[in-house]
């Protein structure tokens, strides 16, 4: 059992019941992320920075795997949708981005709301 922390552009590891620091991804953001997931199957994380940029990394080396669509603003939420490989993205540009990244080069967006109201309230619900 694991769990992430972040702190400016780095990333942590941790095991969750001895509190013992498993792994360092050192300076893997352009800029200080603000919001940290997993994918459904614990073998990526997916990290969003002050700057918009959403970027998946292989959890077992820290490998960057690909970037989603940047966003205009700071991104505030990221989540994983169960049973896919989408990737939910809010940013304070007012926008909630699906995008599909099951294509090893590279993801899709198939979905997106531009409704500042929309994302405080997913917010609410993270």
């Amino acid at each position: 059992l694991t769990f992430t922390t972040a702190a400016g552009q780095s990333v942590k590891l941790w095991d969750a019941q001895s509190g013992r620091l498993l792994r360092i991804y050192r300076d893997i953001s352009s800029s200080e992320i603000t919001a940290l997931c997993f994918d459904e199957r614990k073998r990526k994380f997916i990290t969003g920075n002050h700057t918009g940029q959403v970027t998946v990394f292989n959890l077992a080396n820290g490998a960057r795997m690909k970037d989603l669509c940047t966003h205009e603003s700071e991104i505030v939420a990221l989540h994983t949708l169960p049973g896919t490989q989408r990737i939910v993205s809010c940013s304070w540009d007012g926008v909630i981005r699906i995008s599909d990244e099951s294509d090893p080069e590279g993801a899709v967006v198939v979905h997106e709301m531009n409704h500042q109201v929309a994302v405080q309230a997913v917010l609410s619900v993270v």
